[in-house]
């Protein structure tokens, strides 16, 4: 048995019906143990009928004397209309749902707000669900309203939207969310809506919501008539050309900063997530060739852009040598290029023609230090390096050979003179000069082909010399050329003044002075400072020294050596 009854409530009664487990009088009470309604969303909408779907999620045991629905509409003017529906339902459980299709007296009012809630009344309280609102108008959505665009975009909607007014808007998820543009077509039956060009990314999903103004307020109902995603649009690059470390900086519409799902680029052939609006073009992905296609899929489009992008080369012009000959076994730097920009963080190969050799990249990017084998060949090569997309071959040559010397500036040295030996010396690179059969050597370095060694401390006589480079695995390289020196017993040749006080300072000049040697005024030591080049000292007088003339002499470790002079203590 169903009873339908009209009557005209007030605001505040329709605010109280909207509370679950409410009093419908004073003298009903909601007892201690809860009963749990739930109004489903409403079905079969037409002209004046609606079908209404309650649920009870949980009973107990009071006895139920009525079970119904109540549908309010919410007119233009600002008041309610409230309808009872009781129906002839007494044997309920949980789980149960009850389905009841209404039919009324009048045609809905599309401009009107509905809502409904389900309830029942027990011999202890009264119970309702929460209120489920829904439209009555015949503005429908006939096309797919899962939907895929770009901001910025316009949207066509078919369906029938002749009830729209003019006061009708539309905004994006709520009433007072961001307005859209909009007009309508084909006769009311194509509804375009523009989206707005920024303020979402990739991924975001915009309900599209159908707004009516009631007159005093600011809306009265609403509702949804698609869903859009919004997908990434990336434009077609201006800048084609890219070296391996520089930025690609992608712009477009929908852009997030980071990674977002379902969005890729397309290097080449190979598809790879989307990280942010700006990327090393290197690390996008591996490639090879000078260019390759680039483009997008974004989960409504597969773009690829009209121009290919192009791997930009560093030129084998910059790339210059510390050194214009090298060893084998030694190394050498290049510089002139930014081993950043076209490398990275290292080098996947180098050439010294078409023969390997190893290659590091220097901590400031400036320098790539490039190692040779022990047993290189002698020769002319190009420097060739390649590392992730980039390839450089030098234009200039650098010259491979076997160490080399056949000039010595003289044969007889005293200790401290310079021996400088001339050959294809390389420019910075560390010799060393062994005297055979002494076990004493001197490093020294090259210069202009040239290489200057300071004479040791060694015994008067001939000694054999050779000449050795160390390799990059630490073995020494020997100069097949020998050559015998002599090294003659140092001199004092000259004392100023001949004559001095006690305390003072006299210089002393000679061949083969060091500070090794010991030095004597008659038979007391006395202090020794020589100058830079062994031909210039100066003697400090001992305070003991009595008065008269001494000799002066040093002892060498191979003989003592005399003044010609003597010196007079006043």
């Amino acid at each position: 048995m169903m009873i339908l009854k009209s009557i005209h409530l007030s605001i505040l009664l329709l605010s109280l019906l909207a509370i679950t487990a409410c009093k419908k009088t004073e003298e009903q009470e909601i007892v201690n143990t809860p009963m749990s309604l739930k109004a489903l969303p409403v079905s079969d909408i037409g002209n004046a009928t609606v079908t209404f779907h309650g649920q009870i999620e949980k009973i107990n045991t009071e006895p139920i004397r009525e079970i119904g629905f109540i549908l309010v509409e919410k007119t233009q003017s600002g008041g309610a209309t409230n309808t009872e529906i009781v129906l002839d339902h007494k044997d309920v459980q949980d789980g149960t749902t009850i389905n009841y299709t209404y039919t009324s007296k009048n045609v809905f009012d599309p401009d009107a707000g509905y809502y409904y809630q389900f309830y029942i009344k027990t011999a202890n309280g009264y119970y309702a669900s929460y209120p489920i609102h829904f439209n009555v108008d015949n503005i429908t959505v006939s096309s797919p309203t899962d939907l895929k665009y770009n901001l910025g975009e316009t949207i066509l909607l078919k369906g029938n939207f002749s009830q729209f007014k003019e006061q009708y808007y539309l905004s994006i998820n709520v009433p007072d969310g961001e307005r859209l543009a909009f007009s309508l077509k084909d006769d009311n039956q194509t509804l375009a809506i523009t989206l707005p060009k920024t303020g979402f990314v990739h991924g975001a999903k915009l309900a599209i919501t159908l707004n009516k103004p009631l007159s005093g307020q600011q809306y009265m109902n609403s509702k949804q008539l698609a869903e859009v995603t919004i997908v990434a649009k990336i434009n077609e690059p201006t800048r084609l050309r890219y070296a391996y470390n520089d930025i690609v900086e992608l712009t477009g519409t929908g852009l997030p900063e980071y990674y977002v799902d379902g969005l890729f680029l397309l290097v080449g052939d190979q598809r790879i997530p989307y990280v942010g609006r700006s990327t090393h073009f290197g690390r996008m992905v591996d490639l090879s060739g000078p260019s390759f296609r680039f483009g997008y899929v974004n989960g409504r489009d597969s773009v690829i852009f009209s121009k290919p992008m192009l791997v930009e080369q560093p030129s084998g012009d910059d790339l210059l040598f510390s050194t214009a000959s090298i060893h084998p076994g030694n190394s050498f730097s290049s510089y002139g290029v930014d081993m950043y920009k076209y490398f990275n963080l290292k080098i996947d190969q180098a050439f010294l023609g078409d023969k390997p050799v190893s290659a590091t990249i220097g901590s400031d990017y400036r320098y790539s230090y490039i190692s040779i084998p022990n047993d290189f060949p002698e020769g002319s090569y190009t420097l060739k390096l390649k590392g992730g997309v980039s390839e450089i071959v030098s234009t200039k040559t650098i010259e491979v050979k076997k160490l080399q010397w056949d000039k010595i500036n003289k044969n007889d040295f005293y200790v401290g003179d310079t021996i400088q030996l001339s050959g294809n010396f390389n420019t910075d690179n560390a010799y060393v000069l062994e005297f055979k059969n002494t076990g004493i050597s001197q490093y020294g370095f090259s210069k202009n082909q040239q290489l200057n060694i300071v004479v040791p401390k060694l015994a008067p006589g001939s000694h054999q010399i050779k000449v050795y480079y160390y390799t990059g695995t630490g073995a020494p390289v020997y100069a097949v050329q020998e050559k015998t020196i002599n090294i003659l017993l140092p001199t004092l040749e000259r004392i100023n003044p001949q004559s001095v006080y006690f305390e003072n300072v006299i210089s002393i000049e000679g061949h083969g002075l060091t500070a090794v040697h010991k030095f004597y005024i008659g038979n007391q030591e006395a202090f020794f400072h020589i100058d830079e080049g062994g031909k210039t000292g100066w003697l400090t007088i001992p305070p003991v020294l009595p008065s008269g003339k001494h000799i002066i002499s040093m002892e060498t470790g191979y003989g003592k050596v005399e003044a010609k002079m003597l010196l007079e203590v006043l």
